[in-house]
């Protein structure tokens, strides 16, 4: 192949390793005023966008008594090995999927009727369900 040839075939590949380089870090919305402030006392980060480089930085995150009743935008928290929600306002939970790491889970005294915990959990080591209204539980075959 000619110098030529090569020099504009190269081109293009430097210029969308440029774009890839700088492309902004990904923001993670977190709705819940109380779930967000424990995010953010964790991270030590009072102020700026929560980003998804942010939450897999979790590994523990210590969320009770926040009035905490949305866990959205925590599926992005994939590292976490504990996680304690208990002492707040949820009443119907799923754990996000992609939580397959955590060892401890906490969600007692809530107002939870229903609760759901996804197959792959074989970390989970400690799962705490007391002072809650759980007319539904939902646990995957694999829990042990």
């Amino acid at each position: 192949m000619n110098k030529c040839v090569r020099n504009i075939l190269c081109v293009p590949i430097l210029i969308l390793t440029s774009f890839i380089a700088v492309a902004p870090a990904q923001e993670v919305s977190v709705p819940d005023p109380g779930l967000n402030a424990a995010i953010r006392e964790a991270l030590e980060k009072p102020v700026g966008l929560l980003t998804e480089q942010d939450l897999l930085s979790l590994t523990v995150l210590e969320a009770r008594g926040r009035n905490i009743s949305n866990v959205d935008g925590l599926e992005v928290a994939r590292n976490l090995v504990v996680l304690d929600l208990g002492v707040n306002h949820l009443t119907n939970f799923s754990l996000p999927a992609a939580l397959v790491n955590l060892e401890t889970l906490d969600l007692g005294a809530n107002s939870l009727t229903n609760c759901f915990l996804p197959g792959g959990l074989t970390n989970l080591a400690k799962l705490v369900l007391q002072a809650n209204a759980l007319t539904r539980l939902t646990l995957p075959a694999d829990l042990t």
